[in-house]
């Protein structure tokens, strides 16, 4: 049957503990049942190719630096004060 794994005589899900930590390690949505495909990137993540990185990069803080800013906070874009 699609989706199962063979365990002993019983069949269990492939969305097991071991891919739902691969995903959380990847800063991505747990697979569904049925699947080993993880889902869309976390809050505060956005997608790098087949990753998903802070959106409180290089980029969201070399713009906050260019108006006189902190900078932003993990998983946010928001400036921080002057």
């Amino acid at each position: 049957m699609f989706g199962f794994n063979a365990d002993g005589d019983s069949c269990v899900d492939v969305c097991d503990n071991s891919v739902k930590a691969t995903c959380s390690s990847a800063n991505k949505e747990a697979c569904s049942s049925g699947a080993t495909t993880c889902g869309a990137c976390l809050s505060g993540f956005k997608a790098a190719g087949d990753s998903c990185v802070d959106v409180c990069d290089e980029n969201a803080r070399n713009g906050c630096a260019s108006v006189n800013k902190e900078p932003c906070s993990a998983g946010t874009t928001t400036c921080g004060a002057c």
